[in-house]
């Protein structure tokens, strides 16, 4: 059995550098049945199909440090790890989620190029303040476990209708997300996607971001990005203006 089932190069990559891998592999490393997961996660990315049933929910909270992993079986979705990072401090605050499919952190599989094709989804949570301020007063240890995963993972957020985009990136699509808050913000940039940046400023939202292909050569980045737009995110649908 790998000891490191986690890349550190490409968690940190994708998720950043405050994700703590040590925790986040010890964490999948203590799944009951992690040597058959690992058989089927090599036959998986030997068959190019997806992996299901495991998800590995990470939390930071930025201000004091905390940093928490768990796992949870999701038997009928593919395999991702996911990122939660909140903030209350006047420059960086908000809340940030990253879903990453599981064998793109693993190093079992090889990759082809260097191209990445995302998607950044504004979403609500599905569970009302008043709702969770109650369960963390009045719930058992229990409840409020289970709270605390749904509201940091993608179970716990609805897609606002129409407010899903789909990028390619050569860089990391943290550079590239970067560069649409700037042209949203600074520059008053008219594409859909900017638009929605200003729209949902002050509102109780978030914005996810699924990495949905990694380490592809450019022709099937291309390729795979269209696909993505013409599936769900070509205006009216979402905010991409154009195919590709």
């Amino acid at each position: 059995m790998e000891k490191q089932l986690i890349v550190p190069e490409l968690a940190q990559y994708l998720f950043g550098a405050e994700y703590r891998v040590d925790i986040a592999n010890d964490t999948l490393l203590g799944h009951p049945n992690i040597e058959n997961e690992v058989k089927q996660l090599h036959r998986c990315i030997e068959e190019c199909t997806p992996h299901f049933g495991i998800s590995l929910i990470a939390y930071l909270d930025l201000d004091t440090g905390l940093f928490f992993c768990a796992l949870q079986s999701n038997p009928n979705f593919p395999s991702i790890a996911s990122f939660y990072i909140s903030s209350n401090h006047r420059y960086f605050g908000g809340q940030s989620l990253v879903c990453i499919p599981l064998p793109y952190l693993t190093p079992f599989i090889s990759f082809e190029g260097e191209y990445i094709v995302y998607r950044h989804t504004f979403k609500r949570p599905i569970i009302s303040t008043e709702k969770y301020d109650s369960v963390m007063k009045n719930g058992g240890d229990q409840e409020k476990m289970k709270l605390m995963l749904l509201c940091k993972s993608r179970d716990g957020y609805e897609t606002i209708p129409g407010k899903s985009y789909v990028g390619l990136s050569k860089r990391s699509w943290q550079e590239r997300y970067v560069e649409h808050i700037d042209k949203s913000l600074k520059e008053n940039g008219a594409s859909r996607f900017h638009e929605a940046m200003r729209d949902t400023q002050g509102q109780n939202v978030i914005c996810v971001h699924d990495v949905s292909l990694f380490g592809a050569t450019k022709d099937r980045a291309i390729e795979y990005e269209k696909h993505l737009i013409r599936e769900s995110t070509i205006y009216p649908k979402g905010l991409n203006m154009k195919v590709g």
